[in-house]
């Protein structure tokens, strides 16, 4: 996600290096996540927010990647680093791109040249919808959510964030153990070896990737009014991995 310049991905001659800076390209790993549709990328958005509750919800945008896309320009995905949104079914489903500098300016201007002809990569997320989302996640039971991430959740939704939310180490540190391991256990029911990977949320199913990391921390990059994320489509219309990009 980056914030500002939506619009610049759909001009006539866009400045490609001013649109690769939505990605950290010093950096050789770009932190996605794996989504299946809208309501996944509005959870992108929204856990992200989980990693700076002190910054009130804002309007997002995400830049949609499909597996295809990333292939092209011999980009890499690496399954096995966790993310650190707080919630293990969401976190489980972090990848990174591994790639050179020069292989994501192609991607880059690849992707703008299909917002040009008229493609959806990009997708603005209203701060409506981040808020609601975050309600969403205060829904979930807490094999899904633990306690001390709705408590966080709710504050970042607040209005007031003068009194921070009072939590206890010992008792996150219990809560995210029953949580890994009830998302492991549902991992393997819910994440078969097939074409079509599951969602670990309930009433949801997921299929596409969604890059919501910054360096070192492998979170959401949330940005004000018109930030990006990536997600990857295939283009024969049948639903493939997507992955998003947060700065």
């Amino acid at each position: 996600m980056f914030s500002g310049g939506i619009t610049n991905w759909f001009t006539d001659n866009p400045e490609i290096d001013v649109l690769a800076k939505v990605f950290d390209l010093a950096d050789r790993e770009q932190s996605v996540y794996e989504v299946a549709n809208g309501e996944e990328e509005c959870l992108a958005v929204a856990t992200h927010k989980l990693t700076e509750p002190k910054k009130a919800p804002e309007a997002m945008s995400v830049l949609r990647m499909d597996l295809g896309d990333l292939l092209r320009c011999g980009i890499r995905v690496d399954e096995g680093q966790f993310g650190t949104t707080g919630l293990p079914c969401w976190d489980c489903r972090h990848r990174n791109l591994l790639a050179e500098r020069g292989q994501m300016i192609e991607l880059v201007r690849y992707l703008a040249q299909r917002c040009h002809r008229g493609h959806d990569q990009v997708r603005r997320i209203e701060k409506q919808l981040v808020v609601r989302t975050l309600d969403t996640i205060c829904g979930y039971a807490p094999c899904h959510c633990p306690d001390h991430v709705k408590v966080i959740a709710q504050w970042c939704r607040s209005g007031s964030k003068s009194a921070r939310p009072n939590l206890s180490l010992d008792q996150i540190q219990q809560e995210v153990a029953m949580s890994v391991a009830a998302s492991a256990t549902e991992s393997r029911a819910t994440f078969p070896t097939d074409s079509q990977p599951r969602s670990p949320f309930p009433g949801e199913s997921s299929s596409m990737f969604q890059n919501t990391s910054s360096r070192g921390q492998h979170h959401h990059a949330t940005t004000p009014a018109a930030s990006n994320s990536g997600t990857v489509h295939n283009h024969q219309g049948k639903a493939s991995t997507v992955f998003s990009k947060c700065k």
